[in-house]
């Protein structure tokens, strides 16, 4: 078993919490102001108290993939979604939705 847990950015409505098992798919949506509509959007793994490795991000692209990751923008409803399409161990741990201005 793999529990991931996304957290977003203050007043967002994405969802805290999500479980996954080893060799599932598993999505994060994140929802952004429309202030921040330009700000690089970002989801990152937690490393200590207050730090954090990116796991993947994208600012002007709608859509970015790596190995591991990718992470649609859907701008117009103001939320990016991030897939991590085969959990492993490694991927266990804490995550966050963040924007960077």
């Amino acid at each position: 078993i793999v529990i991931v847990l996304a957290h977003s950015p203050k007043g967002s409505n994405a969802p805290v919490g999500q479980t996954a098992y080893t060799g599932d798919s598993v999505s994060f949506t994140c929802k952004y102001p429309q202030a921040d509509q330009n700000s690089i959007r970002l989801f990152c793994r937690r490393d200590g108290n207050f730090s954090c490795t990116n796991r993947i991000s994208a600012q002007l692209s709608n859509y970015t993939k790596l190995a591991t990751s990718s992470l649609s923008d859907d701008k117009q409803n103001e939320l990016y979604k991030v897939t991590i399409p085969m959990v492993t161990h490694q991927d266990s741990g804490k995550y966050w939705c963040a924007l960077k201005r």
